[in-house]
C-alpha cells in the first residue's frame, strides 16, 4: 500500500536486529480500568519524559510481517528504575479490502485502537496534535512484575477486533540509545499521509500552493487511483 509501505519499511529498518520477542500469549491478563488515574503518590515512573512516541504503519504485503508479535527494545516494565524515553509502534498487516470511499475512516479506526487500551496501573496519555504519547506506571503494577508482553497482548487482541487487520506487531522501546528523533520523523510522515488521504478522499477544498502536503497528496492520490482499479 504505497505510500504507507515507505514508512513501514523505514520503521523496520530502524528496529531491525534490535530487541527481543516477548511471550505475549502466556502473559498475565490485566484488569480493565477505564477511569484509572495515577497520581504522583502512586506513580513508579513515567515513560516518555523527553521522547514519548506512539505510531503505526500499515502494509498489505504479507512478506513484511509474518505473524503477530510483541517486541521489546530496552528494559521491561519491571526493570525500569525511573522516567525514561519511550515509544510504542504498531505495525499492521491489512487485507486488500482496506480501500474505497471509507479508506480514511478505516485507517483512523486502526490508529484509534490506542484510545481503547485501559489497564489498571497503566495510564496512557495521548496528545494527538503533538503526536505525543506517554505512560504513567503505578507502583503496584511494578510490584506485580508485569511485562510489556501483557500490554502488547491487549493491543493485539484489540487490533484483531477490526475486520481488515490480519496481523499485528507491537514494538515497545525504552532503550536510551535508540534513534528516537528519526522515529519521530517517520511517525510525522505517517500522520501527514493520513491527513493527505483525508483531503483527497473527502475532496476538501485546499489552497494547494500554500500547503506543505503537496508531494504527499500526490503520492496518496496515486494510491487511491490504484485502489480503484
Amino acid at each position: 500500500m504505497k505510500p504507507f509501505d515507505d514508512v513501514f519499511i523505514g520503521i523496520n529498518n530502524l528496529v531491525n536486529g534490535k530487541g527481543i520477542s516477548l511471550d505475549y500469549k502466556n502473559s498475565k491478563i490485566l484488569p480493565d480500568d477505564r477511569n484509572s488515574i495515577i497520581f504522583k503518590n502512586d506513580l513508579a515512573y513515567e515513560l516518555g519524559n523527553q521522547y514519548g512516541l506512539g505510531g503505526y504503519a500499515l502494509t498489505d504485503n504479507k512478506y513484511l510481517i509474518s505473524n503477530d508479535e510483541v517486541i521489546l527494545i530496552g528494559d521491561d516494565l519491571n526493570k525500569i528504575k525511573g522516567d525514561c524515553n519511550y515509544a510504542r509502534l504498531s505495525l499492521i498487516l491489512v487485507d486488500d479490502k482496506l480501500s474505497g470511499d471509507n479508506l480514511f475512516q478505516k485507517v483512523r479506526k486502526i490508529d484509534y485502537i490506542r484510545y481503547h487500551i485501559n489497564k489498571k496501573g497503566y495510564m496512557i496519555r495521548i496528545s494527538p496534535t503533538l503526536l505525543h504519547e506517554t505512560v504513567r506506571v503505578s507502583k503496584d503494577l511494578v510490584k506485580e512484575n508485569i511485562s510489556f508482553a501483557s500490554i502488547g497482548n491487549e493491543y493485539i487482541k484489540k487490533y484483531h477486533e477490526l475486520p481488515n487487520v490480519l496481523r499485528a506487531k507491537i514494538i515497545f522501546i525504552t532503550d536510551p540509545s535508540f534513534d528516537y528523533a528519526s522515529l519521530n520523523n517517520l511517525i510525522l510522515e505517517q500522520e501527514n499521509i493520513t491527513k493527505a488521504l483525508d483531503h483527497l478522499v473527502n475532496k476538501l477544498n485546499m489552497d494547494c500552493k500554500s500547503c506543505n502536503l503537496q508531494q504527499i497528496c500526490a503520492s496518496v492520490e496515486e494510491l487511491c487511483n490504484d485502489l480503484k482499479k
